[in-house]
């Protein structure tokens, strides 16, 4: 008896399936698995989008500083120069109304001459003069052409002439350049050639000094 009840107990779950049931699994239908999806919301509507990540701001470039614009209108300059065939050495001041193209001034030249046969100084002349300048601006360049004319005045006596004799100067700077810098109305000013010619003394007996000069300075 126990043999027979254990072995209907183990067959029970394999007994075939009444009609009912099989019925019954015919007709459910399969049911989808997965999130219920809201009723109201429509199957074809749009599903929101991420909003995109926003871009970092683009770091600005840090630009080059500009140079300042040539000087206008009222200035002035300094030059140290020096001077070959008659040597000489010495300084001007310049006071001028500049333009964009061109200049007008008053000159103030001193100019000792040198002896290099005799290894001696003489404190050379004085020069007042009307300058007149062109001006060819190129960026940070600006070449430039210089004439200047006034009198000459003998400082110590030369020879038979006594001091404070007056003739005549004149100086020619055909090239000339002007280097403009970032602070406002200032530049270098370098003149690889002028020619100079001083003239204190004319007449029967002139003393007269021609003078290949090359300049440095600085414009203000």
């Amino acid at each position: 008896m126990g043999v027979l009840a254990a072995t209907f107990v183990a067959l029970w779950p394999l007994r075939p399936a009444s009609a009912a049931e099989r019925e019954r699994f015919l007709t459910q239908e399969p049911t989808a698995e997965g999130p219920e999806e809201d009723a109201e919301t429509p199957k074809d509507a749009p599903r929101p989008s991420t909003p995109p990540e926003p871009e970092a701001p683009a770091q600005p470039v840090p630009e080059e500083r500009a140079l300042a614009p040539a000087r206008l209108g009222a200035g002035g300059e300094l030059r140290v120069f020096g001077g070959m065939h008659q040597p000489t050495f010495g300084v001007a001041v310049m006071f001028d109304w500049a333009f964009r193209r061109a200049a007008l001034g008053l000159l103030v030249d001193y100019a000792a001459w040198l002896s290099l046969d005799q290894l001696a100084m003489h404190p050379g002349a004085l020069h007042v003069a009307a300058t007149a300048q062109h001006r060819v601006p190129l960026g940070r360049l600006s070449l430039r052409q210089r004439l200047a004319v006034g009198p000459a005045i003998l400082l110590a006596p030369k020879d038979s002439h006594a001091a404070g004799s007056t003739g005549l100067f004149f100086e020619a700077a055909p090239l000339g350049l002007e280097v403009h810098t970032r602070v406002s109305r200032l530049a270098f000013v370098f003149e690889a050639f002028s020619l100079a010619l001083s003239a204190p003394v004319l007449g029967p007996d002139p003393v007269i000094q021609t003078q290949y000069r090359a300049t440095l300075g600085l414009r203000f």
